[in-house]
């Protein structure tokens, strides 16, 4: 059986909550080598790969027993998303008011191309209608791992066999080990422990041009996200609605 190559516990990091330096410059390494990463998101363990790969997702369905949906994307910071997803007005307005936090805004892809592998982000997530869903998560920990190369990574949240998302780490890593066994690819394994900031998963719109649509429900209400979209409030100056 597979085991994690290390864990890294809540008293491994600093305390404020960070990842010591030592330990992102291995989750560096591990993540350019197409190694994933279960680390705590926003609302559940989630498995983290650098969106580097024509093959990632076929590979995270595998080990997830997903279906045949598209896969969404975590940023660092809103600086680096614009660069891997257009973000006209409306999408800006929504960034700014509602992240870091639990919404995943689909939104299209741009034509960045990866200068060594030279293929866009839209053979990674695998969108049938060239959008990625963008996620800036509340979650320190998933921000820091998004940043610590110069790529974007996945957020797919792990669920048990009911498909209800996952709190418990080493019920997280049981599932992640036994879906890599069905894969041909055998990918190494990093797992990070740390806790969660609500209760369900995020709520995930699509902007297109002056529309908004509701794909999931989710943490934040999407009438409060309607609202702020409507009423097109200006950006930097939205009063806090929740």
């Amino acid at each position: 059986m597979l085991e994690p190559i290390f864990i890294i516990k809540r008293t491994d990091r600093t305390s404020g909550g960070a990842i010591r330096n030592r330990d992102i410059q291995r989750i560096h390494q591990h993540l350019l080598l197409s190694n994933l990463v279960i680390l705590p998101s926003d609302t559940c363990y989630s498995l983290a790969a650098c969106a580097t790969s024509r093959t990632l997702y076929q590979t995270i369905n595998v080990i997830l027993d997903r279906h045949d949906i598209p896969i969404s994307i975590a940023f660092p910071s809103f600086l680096v998303a614009e660069s891997f997803a257009e973000f006209d007005h409306y999408t800006r307005l929504l960034m700014e008011k509602f992240t870091p936090g639990p919404i995943t805004i689909v939104c299209k892809v741009t034509d960045l191309k990866d200068p060594e592998n030279k293929y866009p982000l839209k053979e990674v997530v695998r969108s049938k209608d060239r959008t990625v869903g963008v996620r800036i998560p509340d979650s320190y920990i998933e921000r820091e791992v998004a940043g610590c190369t110069q790529y974007p990574i996945t957020t797919v949240a792990i669920r048990d066999s009911k498909g209800n998302i996952v709190q418990n780490l080493h019920q997280a890593i049981d599932i992640v080990l036994k879906g890599i066994q069905k894969n041909k690819f055998k990918p190494d394994v990093i797992a990070i422990e740390g806790d969660f900031s609500f209760k369900k998963h995020s709520t995930v719109v699509k902007v297109d041009g002056g529309n908004l649509k509701l794909i999931r429900e989710g943490e934040i209400d999407f009438s409060l996200i309607k609202m702020v979209f409507d009423n097109d409030y200006p950006l930097s100056n939205v009063e806090d609605w929740t």
